[in-house]
């Protein structure tokens, strides 16, 4: 049975022969259906900004690239874990009627070593003053902009 769009495959496949030889035709360089491995094109530094209105999927995304080590997080820290509830949904109670939001699911972040830090905290921390703010100056991009700058002289 799906539970949030997924399938778990040993409800599809219970013959433990299946489960080994499922991708083997495209991991064998000798198939004619041989998917070869990406080669990673991309040879620049990845930078991501974040800040404390990167909420719910920003927080998800933010806290794989991290975990991941894909790039450089610039910016302040989430408001909240990324090890947490997701996937909110509302319900009615059928007595009270009174409408409350329950969870659908749980986020557990790829390094779990880190599950109980109280949020994601970018590599370099760059905060927007209300001066910046007040004349639409980003700090943010302006240092990142900066740096790709510097790295190409």
């Amino acid at each position: 049975m799906p539970v949030c769009g997924l399938i778990n495959r040993d409800s599809v496949m219970t013959d433990e022969r299946q489960l080994d030889d499922y991708f083997a035709e495209i991991e064998d360089k000798k198939s004619p259906m041989y998917i070869s491995p990406p080669k990673n094109k991309f040879s620049s530094k990845l930078y991501l900004l974040m800040n404390s209105n990167s909420f719910s999927a920003a927080t998800h995304f933010a806290t794989i690239f991290s975990d991941n080590n894909l790039g450089t997080i610039i910016g302040t820290p989430t408001p909240a874990k990324p090890t947490s509830p997701s996937g909110m949904s509302m319900l009615k109670l059928p007595n009270s009627k009174k409408l409350v939001s329950i969870s659908m699911g749980f986020y557990i972040r790829p390094d779990t070593l880190k599950n109980n830090e109280v949020a994601l905290f970018p590599d370099i921390t760059i905060c927007r003053s209300i001066d910046d703010y007040l004349v639409g100056k980003d700090t943010r991009l302006e240092w990142v902009i900066d740096k790709i700058i510097e790295e190409h002289r």
